[in-house]
């Protein structure tokens, strides 16, 4: 029986590569997460007292906690305030006190109604 130096050559290429394939099926999976991984969750951040809260709609900045008072301006939805202090006013109503962060040539404090409706 003669034997080809080719086929020799071959049968050791071909064992080559399936040491290969089988080391690489071996070693892969320990750089991919497992089912049984802890995953991390994404880390709460609670808003602070003095962060500033954004409008959600129009409002009504009045000069005293009272739905009569006279109108200082409108806040427009997305602008930024902060609160200074709440009031509950004899008839039950919640009122805040904000500052505008942006205030710009007009009154920067006012009182807003915790109820309130857009443009109130």
């Amino acid at each position: 029986m003669d034997l080809d130096p080719r086929d020799s050559l071959r049968d050791q290429l071909v064992a080559w590569r399936w040491l290969a394939l089988l080391l690489f099926a071996l070693v892969t999976p320990i750089g991919l997460p497992s089912a049984q991984s802890e995953r991390r969750q994404p880390e709460l951040r609670r808003r602070l007292p003095q962060d500033p809260l954004l409008t959600s709609a129009d409002l009504s900045l009045h000069t005293a906690p009272d739905c009569e008072a006279p109108v200082l301006c409108q806040v427009s939805a997305g602008e930024s305030l902060r609160i200074v202090r709440g009031w509950t006013g004899q008839d039950g109503k919640m009122w805040i006190q904000a500052k505008l962060s942006m205030a710009v040539g007009g009154a920067s404090r006012g009182w807003i109604p915790l109820d309130f409706h857009a443009g109130a």
